[in-house]
């Protein structure tokens, strides 16, 4: 039989490589080995703007932002209400794991930030699981009871 000293031994020697996986786990790490890899530059005289959305949305929006040097003003991070905001960059919270409320003020924040974005701005739109609970906007005659009950189904 294992002694309590041998379990501890067994998972510190796991310590360095479960710290090493959940780093590169993280949506910054991600990004930076997949997409930024491949993300041509905006073109001369275009601006780029950022809208992330979801669960990893202020990880991605903090690397997303950084690297491409994206102004503040720019950026619009929406993450689930509770989670840790953005430090220096302006968010919204929606709801989840349910659609509520502030689910559709979100989508309403991030419609009017697209709109304002002009036609010679980039888009770019960093989506993570939990966009479809923190972006909610139902058409005229679906209520938000109704979203809620189709989306548990």
């Amino acid at each position: 039989m294992v002694g309590v000293s041998e379990d501890r031994g067994c998972i510190s020697g796991y310590q360095p490589l479960l710290k090493k996986l959940l780093r590169d786990l993280q949506p910054s790490s991600l990004l930076q080995q997949s997409i930024l890899r491949n993300l041509e530059p905006s073109p001369t005289g275009k601006s780029d703007f950022l809208l992330a959305t979801g669960k990893a949305s202020r990880g991605m929006a903090e690397t997303l932002s950084a690297h491409l040097s994206i102004p503040h003003r720019q950026v619009l991070v929406v993450i689930p209400r509770g989670y840790p905001p953005p430090d220096h960059l302006p968010y919204v919270a929606g709801n989840h794991p349910e659609p509520g409320k502030d689910s559709v003020d979100a989508a309403r924040a991030s419609l009017s930030f697209v709109n304002a974005i002009s036609p010679e701005g980039r888009l770019l739109f960093a989506l993570s699981g939990g966009t479809s609970s923190l972006l909610c906007m139902p058409v005229q005659g679906v209520t938000l009871e109704d979203k809620r009950h189709s989306s548990a189904n």
